[in-house]
């Protein structure tokens, strides 16, 4: 196989390869009724996480969010603690908000351990 062949193979493959990558919805601001705060969790596109669609759970709702992908929670403003964290994961990462009638946003992230 010549420079050229191998060159030209390894673009092809490299296109297949981002062809693949899954790209979330173009991002829309939610519209939240007043006295309510809106929560967007979104989730960069990682390679190596792309498989994982672990549930999202802010206050009473939930969502599977996936990779390049984000969901927003509207909650009450004024309630309590809203406690937004990921179902089944080896960690316990939860984030506790004070919902005033604002924006949040949190970046859903995956990390392998070492």
């Amino acid at each position: 196989m010549s420079c050229n062949s191998a060159a030209m193979l390894l673009g092809a493959a490299t296109l297949f390869i981002a062809g693949c990558a899954v790209q979330g919805h173009p991002f829309e601001r939610a519209s939240a009724p007043p006295n309510n705060a809106v929560i967007y969790v979104y989730r960069p596109y990682h390679y190596g996480s792309s498989l994982l669609r672990p549930a999202v759970t802010c206050g009473e709702d939930s969502a599977r969010i996936g990779p390049g992908g984000y969901h927003a929670f509207i909650v009450p403003a004024g309630a309590d603690q809203i406690a937004c964290s990921i179902e089944g994961a080896e960690s316990a990462d939860q984030v506790e908000i004070d919902p005033h009638t604002r924006v949040y946003y949190i970046r859903e992230e995956f990390v392998w351990a070492a």
